[in-house]
């Protein structure tokens, strides 16, 4: 969690550790050039950009640029986000006239049911999937995919321990409000050859099952590269 306003910070702090969150905070008050943040070792960061400095917020774009795939949840107040964090997720707080949050517990509920919404999936071996963004990498380096491929890989991604059957995957692919516009088999299995085929330099692998299920797992050896 990072900010220039630590006693907002702490409320929050406060809220998610009782719901078992692993929390850091960091003041960016006297925010320069030598500071690092560390955001690529967190799985999100929370952001008091309530009347935030443009000398920290340089910072986090700084920052973001070293770790575009990890989530930024920014808490502001309406009409009041001076510099806005590029790629960033806002939660909308009240703010009391001394300056600190009107309702904590509120805003941490909105702070987890955003998360929830746009956090990556991380898939088996070094599969990463965006599902904002709706991209997907291995070891940093962007799957070529098309609009099918993307949302069977992240039914994949989704279910990934226990696997999909194909009605799963077709349910997956629904792209219409009416049955007759669901994909069809063959185009299921179309992408999921090319899937395969993306794959098949990577410590990814895409198999199938005696029982019927399709299942993302690691090599057991990983590829040379």
């Amino acid at each position: 969690m990072l900010g220039e306003h630590l006693g907002r910070l702490r409320d929050l702090a406060e809220g998610l550790l009782r719901i078992g969150c692993r929390i850091e905070i960091a003041a960016l008050s006297r925010a320069g050039d030598g500071v690092t943040l560390g955001i690529a070792d967190h799985r999100a960061t929370i952001v008091d950009a309530i009347q935030l400095g443009r000398a920290s917020t340089d910072v986090l774009h700084a920052a973001r640029a070293e770790a575009a795939t990890q989530p930024i949840i920014a808490i502001a107040s309406m009409g009041n986000v001076r510099h806005r964090l590029a790629g960033a997720h806002y939660v909308i707080a009240r703010v009391d006239e001394s300056g600190e949050l009107a309702d904590a517990p509120c805003v941490v509920r909105d702070i987890l049911s955003m998360w929830s919404a746009v956090r990556p999936l991380v898939g088996p071996g070094d599969l990463r999937v965006d599902r904002i963004g709706r991209r997907a990498s291995v070891r940093g380096r962007q799957l070529a995919l098309r609009p099918i491929d993307f949302r069977l890989l992240r039914a994949l991604a989704e279910h990934f321990r226990h696997g999909c059957t194909l009605d799963e995957l077709r349910a997956a692919a629904f792209i219409g409000p009416r049955p007759e516009d669901r994909r069809t088999t063959t185009d299921i299995r179309q992408s999921l050859e090319r899937l395969r085929s993306l794959f098949r330099r990577t410590d990814v692998s895409l198999v199938s099952t005696p029982e019927g299920r399709y299942c993302l797992t690691a090599r057991p050896n990983r590829p040379g590269r």
